[in-house]
């Protein structure tokens, strides 16, 4: 950032916690790149990367939900 004439001035970890069903899981990795990249190459329709997701996350599940944690940053900047 410095080179860009930014300097941080401020940065922020924290865990979010999320709540997901097997469907949900699915919809959400589909907005992963590699996911993204099989439809837009047409290797994948986005019906059958749905279909593919969600049968490949089901059997981690042993309720209907999980909760799911991402680690996240946030980070400020101000130009200088």
């Amino acid at each position: 950032a410095a080179p860009h004439g930014f300097m941080r001035w401020h940065r922020e970890a924290f865990m979010h916690e999320v709540s997901f069903a097997p469907g949900e899981l699915a919809t959400y990795l589909t907005t992963q790149t590699n996911v993204l990249a099989a439809i837009a190459s047409g290797r994948e329709s986005p019906e059958s990367a749905l279909e593919w997701l969600t049968s490949a996350v089901a059997p981690y599940f042993v309720d209907l939900t999980a909760n799911f944690s991402f680690r996240c940053t946030v980070e400020a900047f101000q130009s200088t």
